[in-house]
């Protein structure tokens, strides 16, 4: 009796144990997710990812196992044809299939199709199995786009010169292109937003094959100064399966405005001269565009006939004129007046030229010429000479002295 009693008790444990984990197994939900729709440009690389979770309903955390991960591509009835298959321990074995031909790769979980291609497009279905929760899956609808190579095209001239106000550098236009390129401004090199006083203006209009035309136009409000920008439309765009980037032109700013001094001393400077001096170098340095002109006058009489040299750099806007101008003898005091000009007005700087001699009473430091050093050298070694032979003589006559009393007393 007792016998079958025990048997009994071990037979419902054992039906207890086998409802728990069918429980368990019931309790235990597996999902798969993908990208539900994706789209890949023919010739390049198309990653499909895809990931699993393994959620006891009963605790309500997540849990890992080991699984058996595949791969299946879908046709137009509906069959499934498996692409590769990785068991339980991470072997990877990859059905034939003419159409992806050394063109798939396991990538982690996801799924790895180089080359696309036209044919590639359609569905995709990653599926999980596992050894109690069974099997689940989850598929990607893949659409492939065929590059279309845009129209490019900038609307501006190599130049644009103006005022300092907001101006129109020029407009870049994209027509057509799949998929969309992206377009954008560089400014000496760089982003041109991340410049003050740069604003872009742009438009996209669509047309009924899908295509996207796109403007871009460029208005920059230079500050103060003649700093000459150089502004270029870039695009990207894919052709011939790879990212292509072009340069549309470049376009230099020329700000216009009335010449400004480059040093501090903009108005008027001091120039001291030697007495008797003949002449004295002069120069006048501005900034401006266009190119200016300049006139030099001294004491209100205009110079002409004058040993100039003038630098002109168009790029810095950057203008200098140097000068040797023979001074009035009879005057102690001159003015010469350098003018700047062009079409936006006049700059004109003073020179006061000041003799020192007849203005400044301080004294001054003690200068030497050549000649003088020698001659003040020659002083100095027949001084000492001098001395050299007065020491001579005195110490000739101690000894004689000397001699003298030695002689007295024998």
């Amino acid at each position: 009796m007792s016998t079958k009693t025990s048997s009994d008790m071990k037979g419902i444990f054992v039906a207890i144990e086998l409802v728990i984990a069918l429980l368990a197994a019931s309790c235990s939900a597996l999902e798969v997710k993908t990208t539900s729709k994706m789209s890949a440009i023919e010739g390049t690389e198309l990653v499909l990812p895809c990931s699993w979770s393994l959620i006891s309903e009963s605790s309500g955390q997540p849990h890992e196992t080991p699984v058996v991960l595949q791969w299946f591509v879908e046709n137009q009835d509906g069959q499934r044809h498996r692409l590769l298959l990785r068991g339980l321990k991470g072997a990877i074995s990859r059905d034939h299939n003419p159409a992806f031909e050394n063109r798939l790769e396991l990538r982690g979980s996801a799924l790895v199709v180089s080359d696309v291609r036209r044919s590639d497009a359609g569905i995709f279905a990653c599926q999980v199995t596992t050894e109690k929760e069974g099997t689940a899956d989850s598929s990607s609808i893949v659409h492939v786009v065929v590059p279309v190579e845009p129209k490019l095209q900038l609307i501006a001239t190599s130049e644009v010169s103006a005022k300092r106000q907001p101006t129109e550098i020029g407009t870049c236009l994209i027509i057509g292109g799949i998929p969309h390129p992206k377009m954008f401004w560089l400014m000496d090199g760089e982003p041109a937003l991340k410049f003050p006083g740069v604003l872009l203006k742009e438009k996209q209009i669509s047309d009924t094959k899908g295509l996207v035309n796109i403007s871009s136009t460029l208005i920059y409000h230079p500050s103060n100064g003649f700093h000459r920008p150089q502004f270029s439309c870039h695009v990207k765009y894919w052709a011939m399966g790879k990212l292509q980037e072009k340069s549309l032109g470049l376009v230099t700013f020329s700000p216009q405005g009335i010449p400004d001094f480059e040093n501090k001393e903009k108005g008027e400077e001091n120039v001291e001269v030697l007495q008797g001096q003949a002449s004295v170098s002069l120069d006048c340095q501005v900034l401006a565009f266009p190119r200016p002109n300049v006139s030099w006058i001294q004491n209100d009489d205009p110079l002409e006939n004058l040993e100039e040299k003038v630098e002109w750099n168009e790029e810095k806007s950057s203008f200098k004129s140097f000068v040797n101008i023979s001074l009035i003898e009879e005057q102690s005091n001159e003015t010469i007046t350098c003018k700047i000009s062009n079409d936006h007005g006049t700059a004109q700087k003073k020179f006061h030229i000041i003799n020192k001699s007849a203005t400044d009473s301080r004294p001054t430091a003690m200068t030497f010429t050549v000649w003088q050093v020698i001659a003040l050298l020659g002083v100095i070694t027949f001084l000492c000479f001098i001395m050299s032979l007065s020491c001579l003589i005195i110490r000739w006559r101690r000894k004689r002295d000397e001699d003298l009393k030695r002689i007295g007393k024998i």
